[in-house]
């Protein structure tokens, strides 16, 4: 059994792990905590040991807090609004931004098995601005098909990156998902849609079998699993470091990216939201009831009268 000294010093390393990762899933702490040696396996009891320790160190010691943490099980939904037209004027303008990828050669989109993906690549995804899909699992044919129908109407290559598990579940989901992804799409040529694998790559696979666990004996893909891979060892995308795999989404896009049209369109985009925001700071100025009875007045000037219509006509008439 640890002693108080031992266990601290795995609560302060911890520590050290989500501070440098945040935002992190649990499991994802519990993994760089298994590969700095502070528990000795991937195992159930040293993974409720690893949450027993976190949770600790959030409520009772006060050394980390909630929103270091990433917990997509659960979803809450609220109905949104303005609480008048000021607090919208004031936000005006502020979220406005092109879509760069109008004028690339290239159509990217990321696909994830896991919620969780959305949390921790979310600076590349938001810088990049690139579609991000969470399939979590054989995703519905409803939801592949209107991937597809969307594809259908993109006249460029498309290329779909995707991060999952390499367990038997999370190999087969990649293979049925690109597979109904191209029939939605119509690619029967295979011409048009690619797709490459962010994580876990085979080479994940073998540098990471210490953060590995058996695949579960009930699962029915595991026979094909084995034959393919002559082990029943998985990784799952949550042991690769928060680090690694946005510098990995990172460079797959800057690589593929047409960077003297994307500095073109960014600096468009400038040009447009200064216009916004002086348009805003107009608004704001007059307040909306007034820049309503501005307009008015100026396109009541700018319309000619019943009379100038008419002496126009009768000019027109000679």
């Amino acid at each position: 059994m640890a002693t108080q000294s031992e266990i601290w010093r795995i609560k302060t390393k911890l520590i050290e792990i989500v501070k440098a990762e945040t935002p992190i899933t649990k499991r994802g702490a519990f993994y760089r905590a298994v590969s700095g040696r502070l528990f000795s396996s991937t195992g159930e009891n040293d993974y409720s040991k690893c949450l027993r320790y976190l949770n600790q160190l959030i409520a009772k010691h006060r050394q980390l807090d909630d929103d270091m943490f990433i917990d997509t099980t659960r979803i809450r939904r609220e109905s949104t609004g303005f609480a008048d037209t000021g607090e919208y004027i004031r936000r005006f303008g502020r979220d406005y931004s092109r879509n760069a990828w109008l004028d690339q050669p290239l159509h990217i989109e990321l696909f994830s098995e896991k919620d969780a993906m959305s949390s921790i690549l979310a600076p590349i995804i938001g810088k990049y601005n690139i579609p991000f899909n969470v399939i979590r699992g054989n995703s519905s044919r409803k939801f592949l098909h209107d991937i597809g129908k969307k594809w259908q109407e993109i006249d460029k290559p498309i290329l779909a990156l995707y991060a999952g598990d390499h367990d038997p579940s999370g190999i087969n989901i990649a293979r049925n998902t690109f597979k109904r992804l191209r029939a939605f799409a119509k690619d029967y040529e295979r011409e048009k849609f690619t797709w490459s694998k962010l994580a876990v790559t085979p080479g994940d696979f073998i540098r990471l079998q210490h953060l590995s666990m058996p695949a579960k004996e009930k699962d029915l893909l595991l026979t094909r699993y084995r034959a393919e891979f002559d082990t029943n060892r998985c990784v799952e995308v949550d042991a690769l470091p928060s680090d690694e795999i946005r510098t990995r989404l990172e460079n797959s896009i800057l690589k593929r990216l047409d960077k003297t049209q994307w500095d073109a369109t960014s600096a468009q985009e400038r040009v447009e939201q200064d216009q916004l925001m002086r348009l805003r700071n107009h608004i704001h100025s007059f307040g909306v009831a007034r820049s309503v009875e501005i307009l008015n007045q100026e396109a009541d000037l700018d319309t000619p009268d019943d009379e100038e219509e008419s002496e126009s006509d009768e000019d027109d008439d000679s």
